[in-house]
């Protein structure tokens, strides 16, 4: 999957946007990608002129559901 995220990041670097949108903090990413070289360079193509845009721990489940507030359910 690394491989073909690298040839997708490398076409489109410095040409086009791109949006990634995860639920997994920025310094997991790395391990993530499998923690070599090629998880290096995606990261490179990703994190370069980018805008990272953080919410935090919101929970819109939780927020739109307060019985939620008190299940110890992992999501």
């Amino acid at each position: 999957m690394s491989s073909f995220l690298l040839d997708v990041m490398e076409g489109r670097y410095t040409t086009s946007s791109t949006i990634f949108c995860t639920q997994s903090k920025q310094e997991d990413w790395h391990a993530m990608l499998g923690g070599n070289t090629q998880a290096e360079a995606i990261i490179d193509r990703i994190v370069q002129n980018s805008i990272t845009i953080t919410l935090g721990n919101l929970n819109m489940r939780a927020l739109r559901n307060p019985l939620m507030k008190y299940k110890n359910v992992k999501e």
